[in-house]
This record gives C-alpha cells, structure tokens and sequence, in this order.
C-alpha cells in the first residue's frame, strides 16, 4: 500500500452542495426536488468526503478500458469493482469498513497555508470554545455548576457568537481570511419562451480560496500509481467547480485516519476534554457520555452508486439518495466527568470505521 498526499487548488470559485438545490424541472412527483429547493443556496465551506473519494474512484476509472463515453461497459462490472469497489459509500451494519477496490482509506480534507519561504503547513480547526474560559469551578453559592445544571462558567457572548478558526506554526487565521464570498443574483426564465418563470429570483452563494491557501488530504491505495494524474483537472463538487491535482507521496503532512499518535493522546490544558478535527457522526448514547459540550452541525447526505447505476444526478429520480445524516463540525469540544467517560467516548468515535474510513469522526484531546 502507498500513501500520497493530494492537493487541490481551486480554479475559480466553487460551489460545494448539500441537502438544498435549486428548483430543477417542472415534476411535481418529485418529492425529493420539492422538499429540498430553495432560492437561496449557498456552497459549503469544504467539500464532503464522499466528495473526494468519488472523485478518486472516477480517477482511477476513467483512464482504464472498461470505461467508455461516460458508462461502464456492462460485461466489465466485475473488472470495475476490483478498481473501485462495487459501490459507493454506505452507512455499513455495525459501522465496518466499505470495500472500495483499490482505495483502501483518506484522510480528512484540511486547509494548508504557503509561508513565505513557499512552504505548505496543514491548518488545524481550533476547538469552538478557544477563549471561552471554560470553568467547572464553584459558584459564589456553593455549587459546581457542573453537577448543578451540567452547565460551566464561561465567558460568552451572545452577539458576538461562534468563530471558527484555524492555526499552525502560532498562527491563527480567521475564516474571513481564508475563505471569500462569491454571491451572484440572477432571475430564471423559461429555455423555450424566454418568459420569467414564477418565483424566478435566485440567489447563490459560491466561496474561493484567498491566496496562499489551498485544500489537501491523504489516500492510501494499492496496486495503481497516482502520481499519474498529478496536475490535471479535476470537478469536485458542484456548478462546474474545478480544481487543479496536485499528488505526491507524502513526507510528514496530514497523518492516516487510523494511526493518531501517542503523543497526540497525552491530555493537553484540559484534562478529559476531546476537541473534533474533522465532522464527526456520533449518536445520542455517545454524546450522554459528555458533562458539556459546544458544537455546531451540518447536513450530510451522499448519493447511493454502484456499479449497475446508470445516473448519479442528486435531482434524477434514478439515483438512491441516502438518509439525512447530522455531523458534528470540526472543532466541537466535549469535556467528561472522568478519565472513563472520556475513553468510552473516544471507542465510539473509532468504533464508526465506515465513516472513519473516508475522513470523519478524527478528533485529538484537548
């Protein structure tokens, strides 16, 4: 198995979707399209993992023999699976580990910063309550807010809100800072007439990356060289977002989903506290375990492919659309009771492989 590190520098602006589309066609039966469509839509910040993994698979097929005009050739299905699996991500019984031929595993997707010696360092999300002054000490009355309300002392501001943020090497970096709105108006109109449809205003907000930024990740594979694809072109996401590849096997950078190291596990400012690196799947018995925590979510829902599928269209009435799913946002901080509660907590995160597999549910202590 060979490990290499894979960047992406966007062309121009991207959109990355999620749940929400934009209005598409006439079909009042589509119930998905319906429930989903909105006129206001705006992109992701980063793109989902299932993203990046099916743009690996499509790699890896589109420059073999069994793929033509588009369509795997019906009577190569079986060579097709050994290259990228049968099919797509799923959410497997027990949580094991999907079978995706060739992909064995990838990282999270991070952000990397160029210094001024032309270097790139891996950004790492800050746990949401950086400055917050979490305390579970006494009250003036007596009590431990903790055991009294589960909730700590803390400096917060309302107005202000919730920042995320992003750091290496002593610097920190803002989202502002690295990320910058793309927001286009426009009015849809009827492709035949030229007549304005109803409810035909629409606003979409796309994002691009400020210089000297860029996204990067890491894939395990076996038995193919990536390097090959090393500087092509490549669409990740949505509305004709395109990105420039670079690969390269990796020295150092952004380590495996499955190999946290011991010096990453020693308990940092905080005792018993878990801060999330990358979105995270968790179920309601794994956050009772948690005294506090603070969060934020976002959607995630993936396309159900496999190697019979002939669409793979979110809007097409022939594509398998997963559940909706809540991850929890990289840099959601957890704080436990005890040293127990906390290892307990740590198992079921490692214990959702099928999401660790493809870049979820990474975390560091605090």
């Amino acid at each position: 198995m060979t490990e290499y590190l894979i960047t992406l520098d966007p062309i121009d602006r991207y959109f990355f979707g999620g749940d929400m589309t934009f209005p598409v066609g006439n079909d009042e039966k589509d119930a998905f399209n319906t429930k989903y469509a909105s006129y206001i839509i705006e992109s992701s910040r980063f793109p989902q993992q299932t993203s990046l993994l099916g743009m690996l698979r499509f790699l890896l097929l589109s420059n073999s023999a069994y793929f033509q005009n588009g369509k795997i050739l019906s009577e190569k299905k079986a060579e097709v699976a050994a290259i990228i699996g049968k099919t797509g991500f799923r959410v497997t019984d027990g949580h094991r580990e999907n079978e995706f031929g060739k992909i064995v595993r990838i990282s999270e997707c991070r952000l990397q910063h160029k210094g001024e010696d032309g270097t790139w360092t891996d950004l790492e999300p800050d746990p949401l309550d950086k400055g917050l002054k979490v305390s579970f000490e006494k009250c003036a009355d007596g009590r431990v807010n903790g055991e009294a309300k589960n909730f700590p002392n803390m400096e917060y501001d309302a107005k202000e809100g919730l920042s995320q943020r992003y750091s290496c090497n002593g610097k920190s970096f803002s989202s502002e800072e690295i990320f910058a709105e793309d927001r286009r108006i426009g009015i849809r109109r009827d492709i035949v007439s030229g007549k304005t449809d109803d409810d035909a205003l629409y606003k979409q907000i796309s994002y691009r990356l400020r210089k000297g930024f860029r996204f990067a990740f890491t894939a395990t594979v076996k038995d193919c060289d990536l390097t090959e694809y090393d500087g092509h072109l490549v669409s990740v996401g949505g509305d004709g977002s395109y990105f420039r590849i670079g690969i390269s096997k990796p020295i150092g950078g952004i380590p495996k989903p499955d190999s946290d190291s011991e010096e990453s596990k020693k308990p940092g400012e905080n005792q018993n506290a878990v801060v999330l690196t990358s979105p995270a799947f968790l179920e309601t018995k794994d956050l009772s375990l948690s005294r506090y925590a603070i969060t934020g979510t976002i959607p995630f829902r993936f396309i159900k492919t496999d190697v019979d599928k002939g669409a793979y269209d979110i809007v097409s009435n022939k594509s398998g659309r997963s559940s909706s799913y809540q991850l929890y946002t990289a840099g959601s901080a957890f704080y436990f009771r005890d040293s127990e509660s906390m290892r307990r907590f740590i198992s079921a995160i490692e214990a959702k492989k099928d999401f660790r597999q493809i870049g979820y549910n990474q975390y560091k202590l605090k």
